[in-house]
């Protein structure tokens, strides 16, 4: 595994989370400008089905590999961890292309729609390497090798982006799927790589870890499918039924600025999976608990100010980013920015997973699953998008309260309800003033001019009321030396200022 502080370790981890989906979320802007709404939609629905196959058909095996390689490891076992990673990745792969060739094969009779063979070959190519590249991911993490990983994610990211641009242009469609696709080829060549370090050292998968692991992977497999109806973005699948390819590019719209706000959460919490794993392999639950709170009150204060101001802008930065097409967009947009200020519960869910609890997500997630198909079935058909939107914002918020309640009562980890409450409350103040600066000027030029007082207040707030405290100054500038200088300098800055002479 890589040496450095777990600062470090988050920083690289959350640079190639945000790179790869800023990536992603520019693709999206060009197929939706190139393709149009109804054509943008179908690409949407289509890599969404092959997602959601991959993820039944990975048995939970990639979750697996990052969890107890990072225990293996932090309890000295390295070659046991080797063990593991021949043991997931042979059924990982097995699985993953028995699925996919199914859904080559299926496809037409599943969604109801005429595609080309074509454009089912390239979906089963977009499948396989995203199975691929998840796999790569899950296993650099487990390494905690988020370096690695973040040096991959910029690769993926400038191929995906390339990709898609031309396949749009000259493909269609087909084009499109080809070029997600063709974002996840660093990971794809990777593979070999890994495997062929893993060869080394050769041994026997202890017998309790696999059972361990065969358990833990089944429960996970099972929460993330029932979570996929809660959190992923099964919407798709109902408003694409009642409503058509349209309203699937409008809900879209709203997720794609949901899912960057999303990133942001991720420059925290996208290695704690490993993190608390490790933790827990060492028994140090008193760290565990001072994490979960630090990082909690750490995220909603990079966060909420964050999905606030989208939403207050969502009026002008939608029809500029997406054109005056996707108009129709903007109320869904505002409703999902807006509750991507519940992503500050990443941190208990990631404290869930790593105290090997993943029974509980399965469970909840069973209840969460039933309200979201009874979300789709009788609201989605009568409002459209912006019933999809409400329909999730109810069921996340019942999901995050019996999570948080399981966490505060069950593994002891006090929630910071008072610095959080404050820190939304900032957050509002300095939203309000943003969606006051773009009414008053609408454009591009209002938007960044709302943009910077947002910013400004917020600040001002933050070190008015104290939220800021210089521990977690220290936390950011752990982090500082994995960013680029010419990011990490205005970072540096901002934070002596708000820290500074309080």
């Amino acid at each position: 595994s890589h040496g450095g502080s777990f600062a470090g370790k988050a920083a690289w981890s959350g640079l190639s989370v945000v790179i790869l989906a800023a990536g992603r979320f520019g693709a999206g802007i060009i197929a939706a400008r190139t393709l149009g709404p109804a054509i943008s939609g179908e690409v949407i629905y289509l890599l969404w089905l092959a997602d959601s196959v991959s993820l039944v058909a990975s048995l939970g095996l990639h979750a697996t590999l990052t969890r107890f390689t990072a225990e293996l490891n932090s309890q000295g076992r390295p070659q046991q961890a080797t063990a593991l990673l021949r043991w997931t990745v042979v059924r990982y792969m097995v699985v993953q292309c028995l699925f996919s060739a199914a859904l080559a094969l299926t496809l037409p009779a599943v969604t109801g729609v005429a595609i080309s063979q074509p454009a089912r070959l390239l979906l089963l190519a977009y499948s396989l390497s995203q199975a691929a590249n998840t796999f790569v991911t899950s296993h650099l993490a487990g390494r905690q090798r988020f370096d690695l990983m973040a040096r991959l994610s910029a690769v993926s990211g400038v191929l995906l982006t390339i990709g898609v641009a031309m396949g749009c242009l000259f493909g269609g469609l087909s084009g499109a799927i080809l070029g997600y696709a063709l974002g996840a080829l660093p990971g794809v060549f990777f593979v070999r790589r890994m495997l062929r370090t893993g060869g080394a050292g050769a041994c026997a998968l202890d017998t309790a870890v696999r059972a361990r692991a065969m358990r833990y992977g089944l429960f996970t497999c099972f929460a993330a499918v029932l979570s996929a109806f809660v959190w992923s973005r099964t919407e798709i699948y109902f408003l694409s039924r009642y409503c058509g390819f349209h309203a699937v590019a409008m809900f879209n719209v709203g997720l794609s600025l949901c899912a960057m706000v999303n990133q942001a959460a991720a420059l925290m919490t996208s290695s704690l999976v490993p993190h608390f794993a490790a933790l827990a392999g060492r028994a140090d639950l008193d760290s565990m608990r001072r994490n979960y709170t630090a990082l909690t009150r750490l995220v909603g204060l990079l966060v909420f100010p964050l999905s606030m101001t989208f939403a207050a802008v969502a009026p002008v930065l939608v029809p500029l980013l997406y054109g005056r097409a996707f108009v129709d967009a903007i109320p869904t947009a505002t409703a999902l920015a807006t509750l991507a200020s519940l992503s500050v519960a990443n941190v208990g869910s990631a404290l869930v997973y790593g105290r090997e609890k993943s029974w509980f997500i399965a469970a909840t997630g069973t209840g969460g699953a039933l309200l979201a198909l009874a979300g789709g079935l009788l609201i989605v058909p009568t409002w459209g998008a912006l019933g999809a939107a409400a329909s999730r914002a109810a069921v996340q918020c019942i999901m995050i309260g019996v999570g948080t309640w399981y966490i505060q009562v069950h593994l002891q980890c006090p929630f910071p309800w008072l610095p959080l409450g404050k820190t939304m409350s900032a957050a509002l103040l300095a939203a309000g003033a943003a969606r006051s600066v773009v009414y008053l000027r609408p454009g591009p030029l209002g938007l960044a001019l709302a943009l910077s007082v947002s910013a400004v207040l917020y600040g001002a707030l933050v070190r008015a009321l104290g939220l800021f405290q210089p521990c977690d100054a220290e936390v950011v500038y752990r982090m500082l030396p994995a960013l680029p200088t010419h990011f990490a300098t205005p970072v540096r800055r901002a934070t002596g200022w708000v820290v500074g002479l309080r």
